[in-house]
């Protein structure tokens, strides 16, 4: 009997296990600073930092730290083997700021960051649209709208919008016109947490930091006569824009912008409207007539959606070149089609990657707009090689 019931005690004491003993802390250190590049900007002292764990690119943990007079701040016991990574992000002045992703390699046990933040600022006196592009494609009883925007803000501020430190509301920062009836709205460059919808349109509620950042949407508008009135808001001071109408037969006439001549690319016939300086809350109105009644240019879609930034970014500057010449400029082929069909392809999924990883916080802002631009630059490239690109007058 006493055995047994020894052996039964046996059997619920490893039922129930050992006690699980806490974990050594690991032996890495991350050192890092805040730098503001706002000349004669404010202190980064006493700065609450936070720094988030990851295990294999999963968040599992954060810690927070103060920062020190000369706004360095350390964190220590941290894992370093590998599938482990960590990330510094604070919010100074109202505008949240993300430092790069890190790991530790090898034998390593400590790693240096550093965070630059600007002051900021709630006038937008130097948010500008370097460049704006809209791409019309008439299908049957819609138009196909894709608009690529290149936004720079050539100061030393973050611009935050006009917020009120009273209102937690998100505050556009950026803001979009859209046409009465617009629907099947998509985006790039944009976050869906940060999109909030303003009286005809949508807007941005991010920080916009100094340097660029492209913005990229596309949505449909019905019409149901062969005419149709397209209007526009400037809602930031426009430095150049390029308005172009897809269809051979579709007349179009416009305010406010200089009619160029029609460009045939990849095949298919663009007229083309170019306009600089246009003022903030300039109206652009845009009458097409003799729109299709029934779709003959649904090929074209699927590659639009895709390569409108390569349109926007590569074409128009070997376009305008090319009108600076007395003859069309001869492209080399780029090789086999069904190579440079994969290899646009490969890049196109890159670039689409990259928006992902930074949207959901995995890599920096400058290392995004880097490899980003990297990408596109390539793409833009492949794109001119494998195309011919020519006017017609």
């Amino acid at each position: 009997m006493i055995k047994r019931i020894a052996l039964l005690v046996t059997v619920l004491i490893l039922a129930l296990g050992t006690p699980v003993m806490a974990a050594e802390p690991g032996k890495g250190v991350i050192e890092g600073a805040l730098v503001n590049k706002t000349k004669g900007g404010g202190g980064v002292t006493d700065q609450t930092v936070t720094l988030k764990t990851y295990k294999n690119d999963t968040e599992t943990g954060s810690a927070t730290a103060k920062t020190l007079a000369d706004g360095k701040f350390t964190f220590t016991g941290l894992a370093t083997d590998a599938g482990n990574s960590y990330q510094v992000t604070l919010t100074y002045q109202g505008a949240e700021y993300t430092g790069d992703k890190v790991a530790f390699g090898k034998d390593e046990t400590k790693k240096t960051v550093e965070v630059t933040v600007w002051d900021s600022t709630s006038k937008d006196d130097a948010i500008r649209l370097q460049a704006g592009h809209t791409v019309i494609t008439p299908q049957e009883g819609t138009l196909l709208v894709q608009e690529y925007f290149v936004f720079v803000n050539n100061s030393d501020r973050t611009y935050i919008g006009p917020k009120d430190p009273s209102n937690a509301e998100l505050v556009p920062t950026l803001r979009f016109s859209l046409p009465k009836g617009a629907s099947n709205l998509q985006y790039e460059g944009l976050m869906q947490c940060c999109v909030v919808n303003i009286e005809n349109g949508i807007a941005d509620s991010m920080a916009v930091m100094p340097g660029q950042k492209e913005v990229m949407l596309e949505y449909q508008v019905p019409y149901k006569s062969t005419g149709y009135q397209f209007t526009q808001k400037v809602n930031h001071p426009l430095d150049t824009y390029n308005f172009l109408v897809q269809g051979e037969s579709v007349s179009v006439t416009a305010s406010k912008l200089t009619k160029e001549q029609p460009v045939n690319f990849q095949g298919k016939l663009f007229n083309y409207f170019t306009g600089e300086d246009i003022a903030k809350g300039d109206l652009l109105v845009v009458d097409l007539a003799g729109l299709p009644k029934s779709s003959s240019v649904g090929l074209v879609i699927a590659w639009m959606g895709g390569a409108l930034a390569v349109l926007a970014g590569g074409f128009f500057v070997a376009y305008q070149r090319r009108t600076r010449k007395a003859e069309p400029v001869a492209v080399a082929s780029a090789g086999p089609p069904e190579a440079s069909s994969r290899k646009r392809q490969r890049l196109l999924s890159d670039i689409a990657r990259l928006d992902d990883e930074f949207e959901a916080g995995l890599i920096s802002q400058e290392v995004y707009k880097k490899q980003r631009a990297e990408k596109k630059a390539q793409l833009v490239e492949l794109m001119r090689r494998s195309q011919g690109v020519t006017g017609k007058g």
